[in-house]
């Protein structure tokens, strides 16, 4: 390929700096008339200088960027899926099959240089790409629209095309190392044109993917808060319930679905809410809130596994720590001890990284 794509324009500079040293000169003399013969009308000959001024400078710096073409470029993007409904600035949902519509615009001619079009989407059906109208760039004759790359002449004009595909299956899953897979939404890049020379992006489409078992955690995560802020329930019963949900979420955002899954069904439904306390339960609640630090103490790892098997071990040894406290409970109230009893087994299975 020769020369470079989109090269600055020579001799921009020069003349930039010649229009300033103009304008310059322009607003010397009119002050110089102002002060020697219109005091009087100082400050409107001012004005106007600046007005001048302001013209020059505007009309300088659109001329240069208006000599300086802009790379090509992605225009009139539309997501949808097989049932026409609109996905374009929405959440990609993994395994999920999706027609993208665009335009590849190139506003200067370079016939000396190749573009790619690539991308990430796996393939449907025989060919991922088809031209929609006439484009000069690209050569129907010799291209390969079954790949999900191809490469074309960046001729002036407009390319409508359509893509289509299916997000990977497991592209919501991230090896961290053999024991430990990360489980949460990315940002995956579906589209790109690029430098076929150099690999240079010039343009990409980026969006967020979920998958089922994430928006599952979502749809039971939003109903046991809402659950929770329509009940009627003891004040620290109420702030151990938020504590543990927002440690599920915690867990959830790190990665580890499958512990914020079963954290999150571990939390009881509206029928087995505490209702406000009575005289003597002070004990009880203390408890239930001993149990909600254990948990929360899984929110202060980092983005190391060493550091949630650690999280682990405290979780287990604070898990330990009631079973003394159940003792004198199971003498106050049976009933109240056999729930905590259900979150301390909770708690020993989060301990086993079950």
């Amino acid at each position: 390929m020769k020369g470079t794509l989109y090269e600055p324009v020579k001799g921009t500079k020069g003349s930039f700096s010649r229009a300033i040293q103009r304008c310059a000169s322009v607003t010397n003399i009119l002050n110089k008339v102002s002060r020697q013969r219109f005091s009087e009308m100082r400050a409107p000959t001012t004005l106007l200088a600046a007005v001048l001024t302001a013209y020059f400078l505007v009309m300088s710096s659109t001329s240069a960027s208006a000599a300086v073409p802009r790379v090509p470029h992605f225009s009139d993007l539309t997501i949808v899926d097989l049932n026409g409904v609109d996905w374009t600035n929405k959440t990609l949902v993994a395994g999920g099959e999706y027609v993208v519509r665009f335009t590849v615009v190139v506003e200067v001619a370079q016939p000396e240089t190749e573009l790619v079009i690539g991308t990430t989407l796996i393939k449907t059906k025989s060919v991922y790409w088809n031209l929609e109208n006439q484009y000069p760039g690209i050569d129907t004759s010799t291209w390969r629209p079954g790949l999900n790359t191809f490469i074309f002449t960046a001729l002036e004009g407009r390319a409508n095309l359509t893509l289509e595909g299916r997000v990977p299956d497991d592209v919501t899953l991230v090896p961290v190392d053999e024991q430990l897979t990360l489980h949460r939404e990315i940002d995956l890049t579906i589209l790109t044109v690029s430098l076929a020379e150099t690999g240079e992006v010039l343009d990409s489409k980026r969006s967020t993917i979920t998958d089922g078992e994430l928006m599952a955690f979502e749809t039971e995560f939003q109903g046991k808060t809402s659950a929770l802020s329509n009940a009627i329930v003891d004040r620290r019963y109420r702030e151990f319930y938020r504590d543990m949900l927002s440690t599920a979420s915690r867990l959830r955002a790190f990665g580890d679905l499958e512990k914020a899954t079963q954290l999150l069904d571990s939390l009881p439904g509206p029928s087995q809410f505490i209702p406000p306390a009575e005289t003597g339960l002070t004990f009880v609640f203390t408890t239930i809130g001993l149990g909600a630090a254990a948990v929360i103490l899984a929110v202060l790892w980092n983005r190391g596994r060493s550091f949630v098997h650690y999280t682990y071990r405290q979780v287990g040894d604070k898990s330990k720590e009631l079973d003394l406290i159940l003792i004198k409970l199971n003498r106050m109230d049976k009933s109240i001890a056999d729930e905590v009893t259900k979150v301390k087994d909770d708690l020993d299975q989060l301990s086993r990284g079950e």
